[in-house]
């Protein structure tokens, strides 16, 4: 190990030649490395044996240190720190001092040195230079003021060109100018090249100024008003404007609204002028026109000022609004006077002319329900309006057709003065409340529906079911819909009173379509062979379908496509469509399916018998469609003898005769069968081989 720019000398010995992996000298047994690193040397001995050491060297890099310059004003302490480029090791400094941070307080300039020392390497010493900078010294002056007069403040110190913060208000120039309400104490603090004076302290006396109050007056035009002024503390002098008076009250008489103010001087600080208005209200005026009322109507007085705001006294009515209601039966003058910021109008009055009021009468009516009326209004002089309620007509006589007993009211109208008004009610004789029963209000065509009259003392009843022509019976009567759709339905019938009512329902009874249910099948007949059968669906007007195959299984598909049946001879399938529409109409059909046995078999041509369990025996595979009571097998050899018969169709041949093995060769066989679908045999021929 070694710092670095620092060379190390390994010997080897015990050898007569050297070989090193490095190094200044590698064939040498005194090698010089100036690098660390992993390192070997190979010694080999006079009799041609070798041997291999190693050593590693670590090269330690000299470390380095680096540490801050300051600038600092005088008094001020400072932290110096010292960064290594490799932690963990000692610091020495020029204080004597060994940690990493020192604190300082030159006076002066100053420099400070540290040396880093690591592992045994040391850094070249690094330097901190210190700049001690003065502090400034600052003054500032006293002021003394009256409350609400501003002061000056100047601050000076001992070195210009620096900044200045005041710490109360903020400002930051050398002078300041405050307006304090009370005796108050502001502070400075001046900084420059970075250092700060002390706190320099300033105080600003404050003397109350005192303060004035005059009250506003109002006067009518031509009257006198006395402004009286209010200081806030006696003993001090007075100076109104604009009239030059310096007494605590003047009196004024301006002919137009004015402003006065006044000043106040006590220990020679004069307060802020308060203002006095002299508002000058005009004389107002009041109009109230003549009117003209029906006799025993009533009507509205208004009051026109000539400046609005003020109260108004009626003569008769007392103190009011500016509208007075009024209804004499006679002529009759009513007066008012109207008063406004103390201010009195001259009286005004007006005349009411009361004329005399017509009558109109109307008669009441009886009529059936759905009926109409004509009313007619007799008025007690001709040449006036008419009005009717709630129609709003206009003319004497007007037609109405009320559903319920109803009240109607005519107002006459002439020379400007309506009547009092007169009812005619129009009384209704109840029409029938036509009632009836349908039986059904939905179905699936065709549909059939009976019809019932429950009106209570019908008679003429006629009934509309929107087919061709109509149906009188206040009974019962039948229908039958054969087409489909939606119907209206209604019923006419008469009261004894001779009133007639009618009865309708929109769309009262639908009829669905039925759907038609149908099929077709990709054959009716199925076998062994082939026992499946294709369905197509070939039904309408059918939204949900559910097939019955007729063995058991059924299918909620709408096409259920191909389905397979059990091979169950001589039985006969029944498929079974229900076919339900989206209203709930259902319509069915069916099919027959007959079964049909085939003649399936299948007879091998080689076989070998010779003990190992595969292939010994030989035997005709019939699957189906033959009568097993009626099966003759035969085997021969070439020379045509019987080698093997058997009259059960599941023994075969084990390839001997009488006990003795057959010899390899061709065989001859004969099968002989009765089918189960007809009386016929059937004769089947052919070879097999025997091999072992």
């Amino acid at each position: 190990r070694d710092c670095i720019n620092t060379s190390i000398d390994l010997l080897a010995s015990g050898g007569v030649s050297y070989l090193w992996n490095g190094g200044l000298t590698p064939n040498q047994a005194n090698n010089t490395f100036i690098s660390g690193g992993n390192y070997s040397v190979t010694i080999t001995g006079s009799n041609g044996c070798q041997d291999t050491q190693s050593i590693i060297i670590n090269q330690i890099v000299n470390p380095t240190v680096s540490v801050n310059n300051s600038t600092i004003c005088s008094g001020d302490t400072l932290l110096i720190t010292a960064t290594p480029s490799i932690t963990g090791g000692s610091y020495q400094w020029s204080t004597q001092d060994t940690t990493q941070s020192i604190l300082v307080s030159p006076s002066s300039n100053n420099v400070y040195t540290v040396v880093y020392t690591i592992g045994g390497c040391s850094s070249n010493p690094a330097v901190s230079a210190i700049t001690v900078i003065p502090s400034p010294a600052l003054t500032v002056n006293n002021s003394t003021i009256c409350s609400g007069q501003t002061a000056s403040l100047t601050a000076t110190p001992s070195i210009i060109g620096g900044t200045y913060d005041w710490l109360s208000t903020n400002d930051t120039t050398q002078t300041i100018s405050v307006s304090p309400n009370s005796t108050t104490t502001y502070q400075v603090i001046y900084i420059i090249n970075g250092c700060s004076s002390n706190i320099a302290n300033a105080l600003v006396d404050v003397i109350q100024t005192p303060s004035v109050s005059v009250s506003d007056v109002s006067i009518c035009d031509g009257d006198t008003a006395n402004l009286i002024a209010m200081p806030s503390v006696n003993g001090g002098t007075y100076l109104w404007t604009p009239t030059g008076l310096v007494s605590s009250s003047i009196l004024v008489s301006p002919n137009i609204t004015s402003t006065y103010s006044v000043a106040y001087t006590l220990n020679g600080c004069t307060s802020l002028p308060d203002s006095a208005t002299v508002t000058v209200n005009p004389i107002p005026s009041v109009q109230l026109d003549d009117i003209a009322i029906c006799q025993g109507d009533q009507d509205t007085l208004i009051a026109i000022s000539s400046i609005p705001g003020g109260v108004y006294e009626w003569f008769p009515g007392g103190i009011g609004t500016s509208t007075l209601l009024v209804s004499p039966s006679v002529d009759t003058t009513y007066s008012v006077q109207y008063s406004l910021n103390g201010c009195l109008s001259n009286i005004d009055s007006a005349f009411i002319d009361v004329t005399n009021t017509p009558t109109v009468n109307v008669n009441d009516t009886v009529i059936c329900e759905g009926q109409s009326v004509v009313l007619t209004a007799i008025p007690s002089q001709l040449g006036g309006n008419f009005v009717w309620f709630p129609t709003m007509d206009s003319t004497a006589s007007i037609t109405v057709t009320p559903i319920v007993n109803s009240d109607y009211v005519v107002v006459y109208e002439l020379n400007g003065c309506p009547s009092f008004p007169d009812t005619a009610s129009v009384i209704l004789t109840p029409s029938p409340n036509v009632t009836f029963t349908v039986s059904d209000t939905i179905g699936c065509s065709p549909l059939s529906v009976v019809f019932t009259n429950t009106t209570n003392d019908a008679t003429n009843c006629i009934w509309d079911i929107g087919v061709d022509g109509v149906f009188n019976d206040c009974g019962s009567f039948s229908y039958t819909f054969q087409n489909p759709g939606c119907y209206d339905i209604s019923l006419t019938t008469d009261s004894p009173n001779g009133c007639s009512s009618t009865t309708s329902y929109p769309n009262l009874i639908c009829v669905n379509p039925s759907p038609i249910a149908d099929f077709s099948l990709s054959s009716n007949t199925i076998s062994l062979a082939n026992p499946s059968v294709y369905i197509y669906n070939n039904s309408i007007n059918a939204n949900q379908c559910t097939w019955y195959f007729g063995d058991g299984l059924m299918s909620l598909d709408y096409d259920p496509g191909s389905h397979d049946y059990p091979t169950q001879i001589g039985t006969t399938y029944t498929i079974s469509l229900v076919a339900v529409s989206d209203s709930g109409c259902v319509d069915s059909t069916y099919q027959e399916i007959g079964y049909f046995d085939d003649l399936l078999y299948y007879v091998p041509n080689t076989f070998i018998p010779d003990g190992d369990g595969l292939n010994d025996i030989w035997l005709p595979v019939i699957s189906s469609g033959i009568d097993e009571d009626e099966y003759q097998l035969f085997v021969f050899n070439r020379w045509g003898n019987v080698v093997f018969e058997s009259n059960n169709p599941y023994v075969g041949w084990d390839g001997s005769f009488r006990g003795e093995t057959c010899p390899i060769g061709t065989y001859t066989y004969k099968i002989v069968f009765k089918l189960r679908s007809s009386e016929g045999k059937e004769i089947v021929v052919g070879h097999v081989n025997l091999i072992r």
